[in-house]
């Protein structure tokens, strides 16, 4: 309850919510949660905009055989999940800029919840090791362009050898320039206007501090926040 009255009091004047989960593909916890509130983001529609963004890690000094597995951009891009030894730190780059394309993709198309029912899909049938074999059969079943995506991934490389120190990432710099401004110190993380949610990762909990947010809370927040309608 601490948490929800904290953000009633921080977004008092706010009608829409804004929110962000900050995650990388290889981690569980983040997509055990995409996958357990896709229903309540879509309970509460157009009153809340989300977005996803993606957590990538610099490594310039690092050795080389480091680099040639876990990076891109000669240690400008990496990732790292020491949890999760099956996958390669390239792997986990890759994928988070498929999701950051896909999700770019059905933005513009105002198609957004097929991007929840992709992580769905790559997470309960991959788990955390969603590499590139996942990410197509995912792409098929849920009948998105696979060479769409691909030539997303592709051009926002600005050269052809992906992990030289002469290529940038487009997508991921987007990504670094927002950590920067909106970031968290931790991931996963999410934040809510603009602020960082300090609550549990948890659906309601979650849901509790979106419906928070409202100075006039939709109908469908009114009984867990346990307030009565105007």
């Amino acid at each position: 309850m601490v948490v929800m009255a904290e953000f009633a009091i921080a977004f008092e004047e706010e009608n829409h919510v804004d929110y962000a989960l900050w995650l990388t593909s290889s981690s569980d916890r983040a997509l055990d949660f995409i996958e357990d509130f896709a229903k309540m983001d879509k309970s509460l529609g157009d009153q809340v905009s989300f977005t996803p963004h993606y957590v990538f890690w610099e490594c310039p000094h690092c050795d080389k055989i480091y680099t040639e597995k876990d990076c891109f951009g000669g240690g400008r891009y990496c990732a790292v999940e020491p949890s999760n030894n099956a996958i390669k730190g390239q792997e986990i780059v890759l994928e988070d800029i498929r999701q950051k394309c896909i999700w770019n993709q059905l933005s513009a198309a105002n198609n957004t919840a097929l991007w929840w029912e992709y992580i769905s899909r790559v997470h309960s049938t991959c788990y955390s090791v969603v590499n590139e074999d996942c990410s197509k059969r995912a792409h098929q079943k849920l009948g998105l362009s696979y060479k769409d995506t691909e030539n997303c991934v592709k051009e926002s490389f600005t050269g052809p050898d992906w992990v030289s120190a002469d290529t940038y990432n487009t997508i991921i710099d987007d990504e670094i320039k927002y950590w920067k401004f909106y970031g968290t110190n931790i991931y996963p993380s999410i934040v809510i206007n603009k602020k960082t949610y300090r609550g549990q990762i948890e659906p309601l909990s979650v849901y509790n501090a979106l419906c928070a947010g409202f100075k006039d809370p939709p109908q469908q927040c009114l009984k867990t926040l346990h307030r009565e309608p105007k």
